[in-house]
């Protein structure tokens, strides 16, 4: 359990009663006990509801769970999504528009206004940009039938593939699959990297596209707020 003392300095205690008796704030937990592994769990059934459709959480190679897990606790500091950085891939999920031509595919975010211009001319990664560490990564696509896949590479590590604290190492290699059945959109992906115990693997979630003219809004500029939150859920 962490709160502010009484100077205003953040405090881990060891128990909810002894925050209650010298913590002047209470906000975050820091739990011990995670299904799936000794030190993972949901915090909330706000995290659970949105990690409900096919989102099994990632297995870490046991090395790597006090981490998972600082970075959960911390996530107010250091995820990307609250400091107005892209927040890459495979978390920001499927595109709201797809574009395509004869030996490209365009990917639309409605996330901070991001894109991806996605070569499906065969082509294999660029000897440079599959090592230049972007939060998007260097992307190529071919079709496996009437699926469309697309594989990431050259990531930086400040990106996070899920919110509580689920980090990547710069060797993250990511698949992406789409395929199309009238208009519904399947996603589905599948992360590689060394610090998973095996790949965390998503199966396809069904899209149903939007099918009107409507204009899709700019989203606002970010505003970087000086004072990270420490009392509201993430996510």
């Amino acid at each position: 359990m962490q709160g502010l003392d009484k100077d205003g300095k953040r405090v881990t205690y060891a128990t909810l009663e002894e925050a209650k008796a010298k913590a002047t704030k209470i906000f975050a937990r820091n739990y011990n006990a995670r299904h799936a592994n000794p030190t993972y769990a949901e915090r909330d059934q706000g995290m659970t509801d949105r990690y409900r459709d096919h989102l099994d959480p990632p297995i870490y190679k046991p090395e790597y769970w006090d981490r998972v897990q600082y970075l959960d606790l911390h996530g107010n500091y250091l995820d990307t999504s609250f400091l107005c950085a892209p927040v890459g891939l495979p978390r920001i999920g499927a595109p709201v528009r797809i574009v395509q031509a004869e030996r490209e595919v365009v990917l639309m975010y409605n996330a901070r206004n991001t894109w991806r211009v996605v070569p499906t001319d065969g082509r294999p990664h660029s000897p440079a940009d599959d090592r230049d560490q972007t939060y998007m990564g260097d992307s190529v696509g071919h079709w496996e039938g009437d699926t469309l896949v697309i594989e990431a590479v050259g990531f930086n590590d400040d990106t996070w593939i899920g919110w509580p604290g689920w980090f990547h190492s710069t060797e993250m290699r990511v698949v992406e699959r789409f395929r199309r059945e009238g208009n519904t959109l399947y996603y589905g992906f599948t992360v590689y990297d060394p610090v998973l115990a095996e790949p965390w693997d998503v199966k396809p979630r069904a899209i149903q596209l939007n099918t009107s003219n409507a204009p899709y809004n700019e989203d606002p500029p970010c505003i970087m707020n000086p004072r990270p939150m420490v009392s509201r859920e993430r996510g």
